[in-house]
């Protein structure tokens, strides 16, 4: 009754609350739909991808075409001699750019921040045009030029990451970013074959103007994206939220993190120095064999090429490699194929100035590809709270630094050449092939980091999982299998094996018993049970010699019960005779109950017998232990056969824990005829747990009892709620597709519910559904009847606030109106952590709940920056400290507020009912009964009806005062209500009404 259809809370009065342009964007032909599947897009991500697309390219394609003229006219210049000096120079311009970046987005709006930096781009170029006449700055322009050149490509990048990080959530951008980021691709090929055409209409120089007309298309695409998407980016600008947060995060990293960091933070750095080495290399070469104008050319053709083989790389290779091979296997082959084709030069087999375009080709190719696709994952390893950070120190500080401390290598290298050799026609070969040299040396320093980088990366995974803060969605789960053994190994406690094994046990449970089985011998009793319940999971006879082993050895109880079960489980040809020793009365209980369990399952007729008899004087003995064990051994059984007599007095059995085990074998034998035991164990605390675990053992068989359980209006709130939790843990693909659908119709605390189950399912799997079967659109449609819902709550608590008085029954009533209020925005934000980081919300709602109004503004300032719903701004001010009618205001855009009465108001809020909480409806009828408000004759009988005792008790006090007449004529329909309190109150009633 009050899980119907929540749509009705759209009363006339409500306005549209869907974005039409955001409805027209939703409408996709069919074919762009399969499109759009293959390119792994949903159809609301659409636009915004496309247009993050068309904006990478083509600003990508005018920096590229500033490139390859500046690098022309800069060699014809100045030379490659000089290119150490800008690679300095840019050391200094990167971080230079970083922190005015940084500090435009403390002072200003991000939305103004992006377009603006997106201009200020193209404008020098203009001048720079105009600077390179001969009269005026001529060849000092050049080198202003490709320094500035430097600091686009820092601006570009920064701009394109900080949109799409705006514009995508966390989950989108998994999706999208790599059609995104292969927009440099595209540019590649777009620049490199079009280039020699417009230079030879135009003329290099007049390039530049082209170049400055693509950057200022794609500041006007970042222009439309900021307007057409307001809400995705915050107004106010970053505030010192930030830095307390940054604070916070590094006093966190410890040990091993701090280790891994290094490396990773060497990884990069040796990244950048090759990509500069390699630079000056081919730049060099081109100078000595090329002319000017052939130089740009050339490099566009190259450029061309490379893209068309960096497109296909990307699109149908990176993802496919990395997950066959893993990270480290891909992380390795740029600095091997790079440390190859350095030798092959310096043998002699390749010519100088082939080797320095294949060594070019090499890593232009790779490091924008496999090397780009895996730095992510790099990352993963490092706690939520830092990975930001430490990304941002690597790319505002390891990458220039690196280029600084090159460009002095560089010059440092020829300025001793210049002293000590005579500038023939061969110092120019053998500088080449000093510079060749460096190449070899820190291609295998790379290397040898990325061998140290895995080496680290299981033990910091380790340590995240042992914090919770391990996010499994991009770890390399080859190079964890490859290095487990190594960890175990390594660990010294039992603390860090158990974590290992543990680990292992959740990402690949299948084939646990590959690693573990070798180790059983040397693991301590505790590990080796630990280990042995992973394997019985899977048994497999291939590990059985290495389990049997193990009965060679004096085990505890527990653990000769695990192997006793594993033995006979994979042995095809099992000797059951071996089992008779271990039936004898002076054996552990644990160890009995399981080897007559075992003869129960596959014994002859005559074991069967000699175990049922035992596994009767176990269930029947007076001691505890005796019992519980027999029970645990009937889970184990295949059929109870006569012990089927024994069930029912062991569920009503004095001993708690024997009464949890019957739950068990009932789910573990299938036992029909017992299931509603296990629903009438969720009722009781003491065996809630059991009956949980045992209806989560049967799986999909349990889901329609369940669904029948839950949805019975007359069992209470709290006995529901742990049925829909119990179909989350069972967490199958149809319990989650049951959760999703009852998402759509239920209302109030019933949906609150499935939300936190649905968040807590696995693996995010229950996320992934809701977003599979809703979208993004359905979400917020949901986010928008919770808004709809607070508007009348409002509503209510500003009308009710006037004539009525200050009586118990007036404050109860706002008090529950002011419950449902904060029960409205939990589920609110509950519905926020489907769309976006969950870390994020549950901070902001956290800080909310605060007195303080720092915490608040602090939480108001991360919801600000992380949320861009169509209702953002209204979100933001109804969780900001307003007045109610502020508030009423600020929720007019959805539902349009008409003063009313509060006899009136109250009527409205009763036809709201199937909304309102059983405490709210009843408060309104004990209002009503306290200023003799009349109610309509179908709001009385509905809630006569209603499931809720109280509810029914407040309808009847009600009548009582309102219409004694009409509780004449129903009271006698209520003597046998199954509530006793309510049954109670009619008899005291009917006694009245005789008196």
């Amino acid at each position: 009754m009050r899980d119907r259809e929540p749509s009705t809370i759209n009363s006339t009065q409500d306005k549209s609350t869907q974005d039409k342009n955001t409805q027209n964007r939703g409408a996709i032909h069919p074919l762009g739909k399969r499109w759009l599947r293959w390119l792994n897009l949903r159809p609301e991500e659409s636009e915004r991808t496309f247009l993050m697309f068309a904006f990478y390219t083509l600003s990508s394609v005018g920096i590229l075409w500033l490139e390859v003229s500046v690098a022309a006219l800069f060699l014809g210049e100045y030379g490659a001699r000089s290119l150490p000096w800008i690679y300095i120079a840019s050391a200094g311009i990167g971080t230079g750019i970083g922190v005015v970046y940084s500090w435009m987005q403390r002072v200003l709006p991000l939305h103004r921040v992006l377009v603006l930096t997106a201009v200020l781009m193209a404008v020098p170029l203009l001048l720079f045009r105009i600077g390179m006449h001969p009269a005026l700055m001529g060849g000092y322009t050049v080198f202003l030029m490709r320094l500035w050149m430097e600091a686009i490509y820092v601006i570009n990048e920064l701009n394109t990451s900080i949109t799409a990080n705006q514009l995508f959530t966390i989950r989108e951008i998994k999706r999208t970013y790599p059609l995104i980021s292969s927009g440099i691709l595209a540019a590649d090929v777009l620049s490199g074959f079009s280039l020699p055409f417009l230079r030879g209409l135009v003329g290099l120089p007049n390039v530049i103007l082209l170049a400055c007309t693509m950057l200022l298309l794609g500041a006007g695409i970042l222009l439309y994206l900021t307007r057409a998407y307001r809400p995705f980016f915050p107004d106010a600008s970053r505030r010192r939220v930030e830095k307390e947060e940054k604070d916070f995060a590094t006093r966190r990293l410890r040990g091993s993190q701090q280790q891994y960091v290094v490396l990773v933070f060497a990884f990069f750095c040796m990244v950048q120095v090759l990509s500069l080495l390699l630079d000056f290399q081919y730049l060099g070469q081109l100078e000595q064999g090329l002319s000017v104008e052939n130089i740009a050319d050339f490099l566009a053709l190259f450029s061309a090429v490379l893209g068309i083989f960096e497109l296909a790389t990307q699109w149908f290779v990176s993802g496919r490699a990395i997950e066959r091979l893993g990270v480290f296997v891909i992380a390795a082959l740029p600095p091997l194929l790079l440390a190859g084709l350095s030798a092959l030069t310096l043998t002699g087999i390749l010519s100088l100035f082939v080797g320095v375009i294949g060594l070019k080709f090499v890593d232009e190719l790779l490091r924008y590809t496999l090397v780009a696709s895996t730095a992510p994952i790099l990352f993963q390893p490092i706690p939520d709270t830092n990975r930001n950070r430490i990304q941002s120190i690597v790319r505002g500080i390891a990458e220039p630094l690196s280029a600084g401390l090159t460009g002095a290598a560089l010059l440092g290298t020829i300025w001793l050449f210049q002293r000590f050799t005579s500038p023939d026609t061969t110092f120019a070969r053998i500088q080449g092939f000093i510079f060749l040299l460096y190449t070899a040396i820190f291609s295998l320093l790379w290397l040898l980091t990325v061998l140290k980088l895995r080496s680290k990366y299981l033990e910091v995974l380790v340590l995240s999982s042992d914090r919770g803060q391990l996010s499994l969605s991009y770890v390399d789960l080859t190079a964890l299998r490859r290095n487990l053994v190594e960890a175990l190994n390594r660990a010294t406690s039992d603390d860090e094996k158990s974590s290992c094994i543990g680990l292992l046990t959740d990402v690949d449970p299948k084939r646990t018993s590959e690693v573990l089985s070798s180790l059983l011998p040397t693991l301590s009793p505790k590990l080796q049970r630990q280990s042995l319940e992973a394997m019985l999971n899977y048994p497999d006879p291939a590990y059985l010699d290495q389990v049997r082993s193990l009965l060679n050895h004096p085990l505890p109880a527990d653990v000769l019960a695990k192997v006793l079960r594993y033995v006979w489980l994979t042995d095809a040809e099992p000797d059951h005779r071996q089992l008779k020793p271990y039936l004898l009365p002076e054996v552990d209980p644990e160890v009995r109950g399981t080897a007559a369990a075992l003869l129960l399952r596959c014994g002859n007729p005559h074991q069967k017998a000699e175990a049922t008899d035992l596994l009767r004087r176990m269930l029947t003995s007076k001691q505890e232990r005796d019992r519980l064990m027999g029970c645990r051994a009937l889970s184990d059984a295949v059929y109870l056969q006569s012990l089927r007599l024994y069930i029912n007095p062991l569920l009503q059995d004095e001993s708690l824990r024997v009464r949890c085990a019957m739950l068990d074998v009932i789910a573990a034998t299938h036992l029909e005829e017992y299931y509603s035991s296990l629903l009438r164990g969720l009722h009781y605390k003491s065996t809630r747990e059991a009956a949980q675990n045992a209806l989560v053992r049967l799986g999909s068989e349990a889901i329609p009892l369940l669904v029948e359980f839950a949805e019975d209006p007359y069992k209470p709130e709290g006995i529901r709620a742990q049925a829909w939790l119990t179909i989350g843990q069972i967490a199958s693909p149809d319990a989650v597709d049951l959760l999703v659908s009852r998402l759509l119709t239920a209302w109030g605390a019933t949906r609150r519910t499935l939300l936190r189950v649905l968040l807590r399912v696995p693996k995010e799997a229950g996320v992934e559904a809701v977003l599979e079967n809703l979208g993004r659109l359905g979400i917020e449609s949901l986010i928008h009847q919770e808004l709809q819902f607070l508007a009348h709550i409002y509503a209510g608590l500003l009308d009710l606030d006037i004539d009525v008085g200050t009586s118990d029954e007036a404050d109860l009533l706002r008090r529950a109106l002011q419950d449902a209020e904060g029960d409205t925005i939990e589920r609110l934000f509950l519905l926020m952590r489907f769309l976006y980081d969950s870390n994020k919300i549950q901070a902001a709602a956290f800080s909310l709940q605060s007195e303080s109004r720092d915490s608040v503004a602090r939480g108001l300032e991360i919801l600000d920056n992380t949320i861009d719903l169509s209702s953002k701004s209204t979100l933001l001010n109804i969780l900001d400290r307003q007045p109610i009618a502020a508030k009423v205001q600020d929720l007019s855009n959805l539902v349009t507020y008409q003063p009313m009465s509060p006899h009136r108001r109250l009527r409205y809020l009763l036809d709201l009912r199937h909304f309102l909480s059983d405490w709210t409806l009843a408060c309104c009828f004990h209002l009503s009964r306290r200023m003799r408000w009349s109610l309509t004759t179908e709001q009385i009988l509905v809630c006569l009806r209603y499931p809720t005792g109280f509810v029914r008790e407040a309808v009847l006090a009600y009548l009582r005062v309102a219409s004694p007449k009409t509780l004449r004529a129903v009271l006698p329909r209520l003597r046998n209500d199954p509530d006793r309190l309510v049954a109670l109150q009619v008899e005291q009633m009917m006694a009245e009404l005789r008196s």
